[in-house]
């Protein structure tokens, strides 16, 4: 079973890593911080929570960033 603080720096890891993914494959502008929020879970929030997005945006993301990660990192974490 996995620590509190596991979970959390696996949830800031793979935040930081698709709010990479998304700066580099979508058009992105830089997020405004909210209070609390990290630059790259402000950046995921705002891309997530535009509302134009679809579901199908959002599906298609998260596959491609997780078929990068499985290209480049080799697998899951």
């Amino acid at each position: 079973r996995m620590s509190s603080l596991d979970v959390t720096v696996e949830f800031t890891e793979t935040v930081r890593y698709f709010s990479g993914f998304l700066f580099t494959h979508d058009d992105l502008s830089p997020a405004v911080i909210e209070d609390g929020m990290c630059e790259d879970e402000a950046i995921v929030a705002a891309w997530n929570d535009d509302p134009d997005r679809q579901a199908s945006d959002v599906i298609v993301a998260l596959r491609g960033a997780a078929q990068e990660w499985e290209r480049i990192k080799g697998g899951a974490a």
